[in-house]
This record gives C-alpha cells, structure tokens and sequence, in this order.
C-alpha cells in the first residue's frame, strides 16, 4: 500500500510505512467475515469433541464396554434389568460378527478384557463345519451364541431357551445337519435339564424342539450317550410326580429315579423309560393308577394284586396331591401311609421279583371326591353335553363288518363304567361269530359263540369289552367286533393300513394290518390314538392308519356343530372321563 505522507510504496501487510515510519490505520473487519470466522471454529470443536466419543457408541467394542459396565454395576429394577439384557444381547451380537473368525485364544482374550472377570465369564465351543458356540455368563443370565464361519466372515445367531449351556453336538442327517444342546436351569441344585435341535439352514437356524423331541419331566442330569447322538436323563421320580401333580409340592423324604433315555432314530428323538429300584416306584405306579386305571397293566409288576385291587376300588380322576410317610420298615418290607386328596391309605411294600412291590393295603380314611360322568361325548366343536338319567338304554348290536360314509362321532369313554343297561339287540355283520368270554380278556374262557343274526343285551363295559347276557348267560364280547349305536359306545374301528403298535416307552408291541378292529380309547394326541387289541394289549397306532376307517359310532354329515346327549346309569364308583382337551398322559 502506498503511504499517504512520502508516497513510498509498501507491502499489503504493512503496519507502519518503511520510509518516514507513519503507523497506518488498521482496516475494519467486515462483520459478515467475522461470522464465518465463528462458524468454522464451532465447528472444528465439535468435530473435536465427536472423534473422541462417536466411538464409544459407533466402535462394537467400545460400545459393549460400556454396556458391560452397567451390567456388572446392576440394574435398579425389573423393567432396567430386561432393557439392560436387551441392549447387552445387541451389542455382543455385532462384536461377535466382528471377531468370530478368529482364533480360540485371541477371541476369548478380547471378551475378558472388556468383561469385568467377577461379573462375567465366557465359555467357547468348537463344532465341526466352521462352527462354534459362544456363551457369555453375566450376573443377569447366560447368553449363547451360535457363530457360522463362512467366506472368511462371521454369522452370529442367538440360541435361546438354555440357561445353562453344558455340551453340544453336530448330529449330521441327509436333509441336513442338526444342532443338539444340552444345558441345564440356572441357580442352586437341584436343575432341570433342557435340550434344543436347531436345523442348520444355508443362512440359518430354526428351531425344531418342539417338533423332534418328546416331553421332558422332572429334575436332574442330562448327558449324551457314547455315540454321540442319543441322549440319557437320570431324574428324580418325585419330581416327575409333583409335575403331574400325583404327589404334592411339599417336603417329602422318599424318592426314586427314573432314567428316560432319548434315541436318535429317523432324524427326530425317541423317548423310553427304565425305573430304578427304589420303594418310591411303587408308591408312584399306585398313585398314578388311581388317576389313570387304563394303565394299571403296564404298572402290574410294582402294583402286585393288592395294589391292582386298591386301584380297582378307590379308582378316580381326582386323585393325586399324595404325600408319602414312612411308618415302619424292616428287611425287604417298608410300610407307609400315602395320603392324598381321595383318602389315607396304609401300604405295605416288598422287594420281590427284582422290583419293589405293593403286598397290602387298607384304606385307613376314604375322602369324598367329586363323582365324574360315566362317560363323555365330544362333538366336533369340542362341546361336551352329558346328562345322567335313571332311565335304562335300549340298545342295538351287531357284529362288526358293515360299512358308513357317514361322518365319524368322536366318543371318548371311561374305562370303567359298571352298567349301562340294556335290551335283546340284532347282532349281523361280516363276522360269522363272536366268542362269549367270562372274562374281558382273550384269557377268559370261552363259554359260547354268538351267532350273525343272533340276539343279546349289552349291560355293561369293561376295559374294551362289553359285558352282554345272551341265553342266560352273563360274559364278555370284545367291543371291536360289535357295532353298537349309542352314545355311550366304544369307539370301534377298522384299521385303514398297515401300523405298529408301540407302548408309552415307545417299544413295538406288535403290527396291525387292515381290516382288523380296534377300540379306540379317548381321543388322538401327538398324532397317534390309544388303542386297546382284541389281544388286551393296549399301545399307540398313528392316526393316519384310524382316521378315514370304518367307525361303529356314526352321524349324518352337518354344516354346522351337532350337541349330542350322553345317557347312562349313574356310575357308583367314579370313573374317568376323557376328553380332546385332557388325554390320558403319554408319560412312563
């Protein structure tokens, strides 16, 4: 700039001139520059101050840090606790994406450098196919994580339902590989055990629990076999029982166990039992044979004749919430009182045979349950109607052989009704003779053969036989080769195709083929019928060799629901009434 007083040239910058030495007036700073000037320095801070703590939130490590942190410091209540969880689960889950590739050492090194060690403690399991399960143990709860290793990159998937994790094992099937954890729950003994299949998909895993593996009951331990596969649950019987509510949840000294054994077979778990020899077993045959009669012969050999005789009297739908009391015992015999809420009962059991069973009984006081309906018939729209009448039925039956198209009536019957009343019936059918039996078993001697077109009066049923008086005579005709057409019935049935047979434990009893008839008992569940043989045997058949056979229980289709009407003697010794809501138990 050039100075005003000497007229020397000087520089733009210049405060003063260089030749006579005048200070120059400094130059005002437009206020729109000093607005910009502002602007840009706000913004470096912020800039500043967002690089040192974006991270904490951005960065997965830094991010589930700071999560963990709040974790092992506590959560001030409930609601606090499942937030805190949820936030955890996210942020380990984005970590693990980030270091699930690496090694065993370096992975589980970073995890317990960011995790306080007294709050946390993480577990790795190596699987074949680049897999590995990783659990983390807060204070809060144990999260597992399943993590795929697949083009160099990690993909986590969260495994849910264990609260413990204890072994896991890679089951390989022809649809595909299957994932079986075995865990047990949380906090002091005694545990539950658990176990999940996961199917392992191309960008997945689904869980199949539900649909592969049979109920597990009770508490104690679960380990896989020597191969690798199946699976053995060593349980507590009481446990078993107070979860069926045959023994009360209180304080009780007795016990036994139970060993349920989970086979791999067909790509899905199939359960059988082994009892242990321990007294208690047959405490437990006895009280579940007062609720449930129908399985007194699977339970004969603890039960012996006085406890199958103590069945048979004081049988009922109500019993159950028992307590177990040890009043004297000497070698090979203990005595006890077994009370519950249908009486007090005083039992003597001995060890004979291998097994410990009931010698004697005596009912020391008999409780007042609620009588239950002789029997019950459920509609389509699962509607049960009953009504009790003092009125005899009149009844028609005839050998079985001639086919419907009608639709089914589904009948669910108690095991055990008395009488049911009766008049001379027609009997026809493709049957040319039935045998009448003194007893309801093909053990009972044949005392006559009742002719096709014969007649005989129904008075009453019996384990699947209808006990009749033909001729004078009073015997036992089994109710699968009789169509009887009242409400009361058995459902009998022509097998469709061939099926096994299997127990409870899943053992095969035998085979039916078809045209063979069977008596359905109470209603299908978990795709099967409980049905009962012309040979006594009572098993499980697949639904789908009954459904679409020829039933002796019949109605005409309708558009809409039909309300049928149950008639019968009232029974004087209560009996069980099954319906589609609740079946008979498929336990041991």
């Amino acid at each position: 700039m050039r100075c005003p007083e000497c007229a020397q040239r000087n520089s733009v910058a210049a405060t003063k001139c260089a030749s006579c030495g005048l200070k120059f007036k400094k130059k005002p700073v437009p206020r729109g520059a000093k607005i910009l000037a502002a602007g840009l320095g706000g913004i470096i801070l912020l800039w500043l101050i967002a690089a040192a703590v974006v991270p904490i939130f951005t960065d997965p490590e830094q991010n589930l840090a700071r999560i963990a942190k709040r974790v092992a410091q506590g959560p001030s209540d409930g609601n606090q606790a499942e937030q805190l969880m949820k936030e955890f689960d996210s942020a380990l889950k984005n970590y693990l994406s980030v270091i699930g590739t690496k090694p065993d050492a370096e992975l589980v090194g970073k995890l317990q450098k960011i995790f306080p060690t007294s709050a946390f403690e993480v577990h790795v399991v190596n699987l074949p196919r680049n897999l590995r399960i990783v659990e983390v143990d807060t204070v809060l709860q144990a999260n597992g994580y399943l993590v795929m290793k697949t083009n160099g990159q990690a993909k986590v998937f969260p495994l849910t339902g264990l609260e413990v994790l204890d072994d896991a094992r890679l089951i390989n099937e022809s649809a595909g590989p299957m994932l079986v954890l075995l865990g047990h729950s949380g906090g002091q003994p005694p545990h539950r055990p658990h176990v999940k299949i996961y199917a392992l998909l191309p960008d997945g895993i689904s869980d199949e629990t539900e649909k592969l593996l049979p109920m597990i009951k009770g508490e104690g331990t679960a380990r896989f076999a020597a191969n690798g596969r199946d699976i053995v649950l060593d349980l507590s019987l009481l446990s078993l029982a107070q979860t069926e509510k045959l023994f009360a949840r209180s304080n009780q000294t007795e016990d036994g166990t139970i060993r349920q054994s989970l086979d791999w077979k067909d790509a899905h778990y199939v359960s059988r039992y082994e009892y242990g020899n321990s007294p208690f077993v047959a405490l437990y045959a006895v009280a579940r044979c007062l609720r449930y009669p129908d399985l007194t012969r699977a339970h004969a050999q603890y039960l012996g004749a006085a406890g199958q005789e103590l069945v048979k009297n004081y049988k009922s739908n109500d019993a159950g919430d028992f307590q177990a009391a040890r009043l004297d015992s000497a070698p090979g015999r203990i005595d006890y009182r077994l009370a519950g809420n249908i009486g007090k009962f005083n039992i003597a059991v001995a060890h004979s045979g291998g097994n410990w069973q009931i010698i004697s009984s005596r009912v020391s006081q008999k409780g007042q349950p609620e009588p239950t309906q002789p029997s019950l018939l459920i509609t389509e729209a699962k509607q049960p109607q009953v009504q009790v009448t003092s009125e005899p039925q009149h009844v028609t039956a005839k050998l079985a052989g001639s086919k419907t198209n009608n639709q089914q009536t589904r009948i669910a019957s108690a095991e055990s009704t008395p009488q049911v009343g009766g008049e001379n019936a027609q009997i026809s059918g493709a049957s040319s003779s039935i045998n009448l039996r003194t007893q309801p078993s093909v053990d009972g001697k044949a005392i006559e053969k009742i002719s096709a077109g014969t007649k005989f009066t129904v008075i009453g049923r019996d384990q699947g036989w209808y006990k009749v008086r033909y001729q004078g005579k009073v015997g036992y005709v089994y109710a699968g080769l009789v169509d009887y057409n009242k409400a009361d019935a058995y459902r009998a049935v022509t097998v469709s195709r061939t099926s096994s047979v299997i127990d409870d434990r899943h053992k095969q009893l035998t085979t039916v083929s078809p045209g063979e008839r069977v008596v359905i008992l109470g209603s299908a569940r978990n795709n099967k019928y409980r049905v009962h043989l012309v040979n006594g045997q009572i098993g499980l058949v697949d639904k789908r060799a009954i459904d679409g056979s020829t039933s002796s229980q019949s109605a005409p289709v309708e558009s809409s629901p039909r309300r049928l009407t149950v008639t019968s003697r009232p029974n004087p010794a209560p009996a069980r009434a099954i319906s589609a809501d609740s079946p008979p138990p498929m336990m041991p």
